[in-house]
């Protein structure tokens, strides 16, 4: 079967400005059901809130592959070692993107497969300081792939998350306003103030591309 949407989507956890969301907790297991029950359905929640900035998304929807679960000695790929918990947007790896596609979804009984194209922008790894890169690719195809356990579709080993350029912004300026009162009063921590001036300073980054 193939699926073609446009590049963002009407959002089913919208909360901010451009569709910004951070949790979907507050969502019943009736609605992961319904998420779950079919390939498409769960590609295009998955692909849609990640997007858009829900961060503990792959808690509900994503696992590690049994193999990989068996044995610590086999390592995940490119971002599988996220699957199952919290991405925090403050420490892990992750790519900037500004729009994506949902090209194409296959499916079998018991597995399948979505091609999804993203427009991405930079990229941002796992240093001491929160450092982001430009990393310009007009084309990056992630390929993702599912498996029905008997009762529910799951992303198995996701990739490293593709998250819009807004939901980081938005992310570091939360964070920016928080702190803002406690930095001008001279009450701020030389750790507090470092972290402040590095949300700054990813603000700016991502506003210029």
């Amino acid at each position: 079967m193939c699926l073609l949407l446009p590049a963002i989507a009407p959002a089913p956890f919208l909360s901010d400005a451009h569709g910004i969301s951070w949790s979907i907790f507050d969502r019943d297991d009736e609605y992961f059901r319904k998420v779950q029950s079919s390939p498409r359905r769960l590609v295009e929640e998955y692909c849609e809130a990640e997007y858009n900035g829900v961060q503990d998304l792959r808690l509900k929807v994503a696992k590690a592959a049994a193999a990989r679960n068996a044995s610590a000695r086999n390592p995940a790929p490119d971002g599988g070692k996220k699957a199952g918990r919290v991405i925090d947007f403050s420490a892990d790896r992750l790519i900037v993107v500004d729009s994506y596609q949902i090209k194409a979804v296959s499916a079998g009984a018991a597995r399948a497969e979505a091609t999804v194209v993203f427009r991405r922008l930079a990229n941002c790894g796992v240093t001491q300081k929160r450092t982001y890169v430009v990393d310009r690719i007009g084309r990056d195809t992630v390929t993702l792939s599912l498996e029905f356990d008997g009762s529910r579709w799951w992303i198995v080993d996701p990739p490293l998350p593709r998250v819009s350029k807004w939901a980081l912004i938005e992310f570091s300026e939360r964070i920016i306003s928080s702190m803002t009162g406690i930095v001008k009063s001279g009450k701020a921590s030389d750790g507090q103030k470092k972290y402040y001036e590095e949300h700054r300073d990813i603000v700016s980054f991502l506003r210029r591309l």
